[in-house]
């Protein structure tokens, strides 16, 4: 068998391939000397993250000293993994013999991704170009920068990379191709790796690789499953063909064993072979299947995806006489007709879309790009960014286009919550678990959020203790609630935001490493305005839109204006601009004026002290600064509610609808400037 991919035209292909590489450099080169993606990057999200990363513990690209065992501990690593080798070795041996003359071998890493076994051919002397991977060898990214073999263990799914694409130079003339091998408990066992010289991969190689993932945890899975054939007979195949709707058996691993033909027809629809697969080729690796494997529980209305047909499913425990599991078995109903958000009945909704975000810089198109490639994942993603630069826009954007779209959207501002209140918070608690707590108890974020998004913004404010309790439930996929005993699986995706450097807290001690790979599986770096080429211009007419639609009344702007904003460095980002605008509408009401003129924005202390020292021309620039002295933007809005109120006879209602804001809004602000009617 080849692993090669020619198409028959070889110059053609070998100037495709020379011109990939010749790319691949450029972005490598690129990130190297200044920390970003080039502009028109076409690199893989978890790629640039994983580079991010690298780049963030200082680990040296140049160096080609890689982390080996001492014998000794690589001695103590191979007797732990005996078992597992010895399992594996028949299927690799077998797979290694037929890609022989291929220049691939097939390598096998521990959980922990250290080099315990090789198959295959072995370098020839005289191979500069190649170096030799030595048994013991450490490919976790800490260690080894991005390769394939660690994205598959953190990525929880087969992936390839390809010469540049890894973030040494000691990896630059391979190409490798990896999967993570799964345990029933839904861990990592180990990874299994094809790697070779740079060169056109066969399109079947990734297929090859799923293909002896699957044949080895199978293996796995009947080798801890007593009584087999009596589980075969527990759920007759005939039985199983009376019942009208979608019926399918899976093993205590995870792999479908048996389907009806209404699954065929319907939630298996284009999987002809289907049976030996596992449920997270179908459904991916956040499946309740795996809940229920996991805590022999069963879980009735959880949403299950196939093509773009949603289905409600019963996915109950299948228990021997002896109390050891069997299986699983799921049964679908497609959801037809009008489908009620869970989120909207408890306003727990996205409301932006990609649609939603301004801006044609390219710095913000890379952004944009990265993210919609992210959405499509499953993995945890963590959003960096200044203050007011639009990171929970991008976190509803994500979860609409994503999977879990029809689930809620949960935000929970870990920095505005008391860290005493937080576990219960997140988490839940019993009826009677602390003072003051209800008899009937309290559901958790974490809870209210299956099915869907939870977006914990502010990270980096959580304590220690909460953090490896938020890496617990990373891990286990569970919570427990505050008082409580019992493990409650939650099928969620989390999106992470901070505004902090995240990597410093963790050479600082204040934020824990571990639990910053597991947030940071895939993380979108969101630019400064500053930094937006060009944007600022189509961000105010945006944003005039916005406010104009609230305020139900057309607000322009002056040219002259737009040039000072276009001008200003914007400290607090896309927010800031909001504020400036809102308030330069406000005070241009006040006197009378149709649009924002270069007076109102001058009104605002931040773009007044970024002007300074430029000169001014004429009287009405004379006239300008004398009322900026006077007029402060509290000033203007007081003038301007009291005028308004006057005008509609201190009728409360009809002054709010006037100035577009609620009657509570306007009271507090009657209170704040001291508002009377003699005035």
């Amino acid at each position: 068998m080849s692993l090669y991919q020619w198409n028959g035209d070889v110059l053609t292909e070998w100037k495709a391939l020379q011109d990939k590489l010749d790319n691949g450099k450029r972005e490598w080169e690129t990130f190297m000397h200044t920390g970003k993606a080039m502009a028109g990057s076409s690199l893989a999200p978890e790629i640039l993250s994983s580079w991010r990363r690298c780049k963030d513990r200082g680990l040296n690209p140049y160096d080609d000293n890689m982390i080996v065992l001492s014998q000794r501990q690589l001695d103590q690593r191979l007797k732990q993994n005996e078992a597992l080798i010895e399992t594996i070795r028949p299927i690799l041996q077998e797979t290694a013999g037929s890609i022989l003359d291929s220049g691939y071998r097939i390598d096998l890493y521990d959980k922990d991704l250290y080099l315990i076994g090789r198959f295959g051919r072995k370098l020839k002397e005289g191979d500069s170009e190649r170096r030799e991977i030595v048994l013991g060898e450490s490919h976790n990214e800490k260690d080894a920068g991005t390769n394939a073999t660690n994205l598959a263990a953190l990525l929880e799914r087969p992936i390839s990379l390809m010469a540049y694409e890894h973030y040494r130079t000691a990896l630059h003339s391979l190409t490798c191709v990896s999967a993570p091998i799964m345990g029933a408990d839904g861990k990592l066992m180990a990874v299994i790796t094809v790697e070779g010289y740079i060169w056109p991969l066969h399109k079947h190689t990734m297929a090859l690789l799923i293909s002896l993932k699957e044949s080895i945890e199978y293996r796995f899975a009947n080798h801890r499953m007593e009584g087999a054939e009596s589980f075969s007979h527990l759920l007759n195949a005939n039985l199983i063909e009376l019942i009208e709707h979608p019926i399918i058996i899976a093993d205590q691993g995870g792999k479908i064993i048996m389907a009806n033909r209404a699954a065929y027809d319907t939630v298996l629809e284009g999987w002809e072979h289907v049976i030996g697969f596992s449920c997270e080729n179908i459904w991916g690796n956040r499946s309740p299947v795996y809940d229920v494997i996991k805590t022999k529980k069963p879980m009735l209305n959880q949403r299950l995806i196939s093509g773009s047909t949603k289905y409600n499913a019963s996915i109950r425990p299948l228990v021997g006489s002896d109390g050891k599991l069997r299986g699983v078995m799921i049964e679908a109903k497609e959801i037809r007709g009008k489908h009620t958000k869970q989120g909207g009945k408890d306003g727990l909704k996205a409301h932006y879309t990609f649609e939603n975000i301004s801006g044609e810089s390219c710095e913000i198109k890379q952004v944009i790009r990265l993210a919609k490639e992210t959405a499509g994942m499953d993995n945890n993603i963590l959003i960096t960014g200044e203050s007011g630069t639009g990171k929970e826009l991008f976190a509803q954007s994500i979860h609409n286009a994503s999977l879990y779209a029809d689930g809620p959207f949960v935000v929970v501002n870990c920095s505005a919550i008391p860290g005493t209140l937080l576990e219960s918070e997140l988490f839940g608690y019993e009826g009677g678990a602390f003072t003051g707590a209800r008899k009937e108890g309290g559901v958790g974020k974490f809870e209210l959020a299956v099915g869907g998004t939870i977006f914990l913004d502010e990270i980096n404010s959580m304590s220690l203790d909460m953090q490896v309790k938020i890496l617990r439930v990373i891990q286990n996929k569970s919570i427990m609630k505050v008082g409580g005993n019992e493990e409650i699986p939650v099928n969620v995706r989390i999106i992470a935001a901070t505004n902090t450097d995240l990597w410093k807290m963790v050479r600082e001690g204040q934020f824990r490493e571990d639990l910053y790979y597991r947030i940071n599986v895939i993380s979108i770096m969101i630019p400064p305005l500053r930094d937006r080429t060009g944007d600022v211009e189509i961000l105010v007419k945006d944003l005039l839109a916005k406010i104009s639609s609230r305020l139900k009344q057309e607000i322009k702007i002056e040219t002259a204006a737009v040039e000072l904003l276009k001008a200003y460095t914007w400290p607090g980002n896309v927010r800031e601009l909001e504020n400036v605008l809102e308030q330069s509408w406000v005070i241009a009401r006040t006197a009378n004026k149709e649009r924002i003129t270069k007076e109102e924005v001058l009104s605002y202390r931040g773009l007044t002290e970024s002007t300074k020292g430029v000169p001014q021309e004429g009287e009405a620039a004379v006239e300008m600064k004398s009322k900026q002295k006077n007029r402060t933007v509290g000033d203007a809005e007081k003038a301007l509610i009291l005028k308004t109120l006057h005008e509609k006879n201190w009728n409360i209602q009809a002054t709010a609808k006037a100035l577009g804001i609620a009657r509570n809004t306007l009271y507090r602000k009657i209170k704040r400037y001291e508002i009377e009617r003699n005035q």
